[in-house]
């Protein structure tokens, strides 16, 4: 219930620190002490492939301080701080199953139901104040204030109530009732997507659509999709009310990306380091991260880092292809997808204290390295709530 809480909260929460010091006291410290207490739960960690490949992973960007241009104690101090956040959040996830009260299902669609009724109040609240469908719609919290940040974080919760809704095990497990609220709750994350005017989540959303349905089968679904889609494109280009797609050309992302690359032929290797600075050039403006996952990972961590991180997420989709072909549930792998995908746009501090990047990448990663067998997390129990 704490995780899910946990979760909701950066959809909602006025005050970022509020949200930092929830995670501490409801879920870092107990954790910290379970995993201190019980045997067996630390040697589930100290034998877990992806857990340890994350671990390792984390350590190397930590110590990438070392070799940072400007470093103060207060930043080894945070990065010491970050290090152990992100290393708790997969272990709270999986103390969240472990004694297999709420499944992956329930954690999701009650998330996914509270982040529904968020972007409502979202879009309710917003345009009560500005030009419908002119203005960019802003999020509730200050982490939703950033469009492409909230667009990713609602459209990753779009893809999993599309999962909910299109793949038959799951619809038909839910009454009538749920079914609806999937379908509604769904609708609106999806509006929010497209209000909020940024192509790299929708771009993602529908990328993941289509692979998705594909691995359903689901052919006519494939097809609505593409009129749908071809519609909504089609108007959005020809209509004022919202910024076209690609009336707005390619932006600053390439002169950001190409400006990257120049850096790091710099220190290719081992990178910039974790606290290092940087401005991008983007053209018009400059930019302190170059909105690209690979292009920022590597110029902080270089090759080596990047090839980590590779590593942790093909090693993640390969157990979500293998619960998807086992169970025929490809949800935990749409999410990986939206998320590597919506992450090659716009690429936010996943590597730092809690923030919506967490939601966007540890959250399907965490779920992922609890994944052991099919029956583990797989076992669907919304229905009896």
């Amino acid at each position: 219930m704490f995780l899910l809480i946990f979760i909701i909260g950066f959809f909602i929460t006025p005050e970022r620190s509020l949200h930092r010091n929830g995670y501490y006291l409801i879920l870092f410290l107990p954790a910290t002490i379970i995993l201190i207490a019980n045997h067996s739960v630390r040697n589930f960690f100290l034998k877990n492939k992806l857990f340890l490949l994350i671990f390792f992973f984390l350590i190397y960007t930590a110590f990438s301080i070392l070799w940072s241009e400007h470093k103060t104690l207060e930043d080894i101090y945070d990065v010491f701080r970050y290090f152990l956040l992100v290393t708790s959040f997969p272990v709270v996830i999986f103390l969240a199953f472990q004694k297999n009260y709420w499944s992956m299902d329930d954690l999701l669609w009650w998330s996914m139901i509270g982040v529904g009724i968020a972007a409502t109040a979202s879009l309710i609240l917003f345009y009560a104040g500005n030009t419908f469908p002119y203005a960019r719609v802003e999020g509730l919290s200050p982490y939703t204030k950033v469009q492409t940040t909230s667009a990713n974080m609602y459209g990753l919760y779009a893809i999993v109530g599309l999962c909910f809704f299109i793949q038959k095990e799951k619809r038909t497990q839910m009454i009538l009732l749920l079914q609806l609220m999937t379908l509604i709750m769904t609708t609106v994350l999806f509006f929010f997507l497209i209000f909020s005017q940024t192509r790299g989540a929708l771009i993602a959303f529908l990328f993941t659509a289509f692979i998705m349905l594909f691995l359903n089968k689901n052919w006519k679904a494939i097809l609505l999709l593409t009129t749908l889609s071809a519609i909504t494109i089609t108007f959005v280009e020809l209509s004022d009310s919202i910024r076209g797609f690609f009336e707005r050309g390619p932006g600053p992302r390439i002169s950001l990306w190409l400006d990257s690359l120049s850096l790091i032929a710099e220190k290719p290797m081992f990178g910039h380091g974790h606290m290092t600075y940087y401005m991008l050039d983007g053209g018009t403006n400059t930019y302190k991260h170059p909105h690209n996952v690979i292009l920022d990972l590597t110029l902080k961590y270089g090759l080596f880092g990047l090839g980590l991180w590779s590593l942790i997420t093909g090693y993640a989709m390969a157990k979500a292809i293998y619960v998807g072909k086992m169970t025929r549930d490809w949800t935990l792998a749409v999410m990986l997808i939206f998320s590597i995908t919506a992450m090659m746009f716009t690429n936010r501090d996943f590597l730092a204290s809690p923030n919506p990047s967490w939601i966007i990448y540890w959250l399907p990663v965490g779920l992922a390295l609890i994944k052991t067998s099919p029956q583990d997390i797989y076992c669907n129990k919304i229905t009896k709530h």
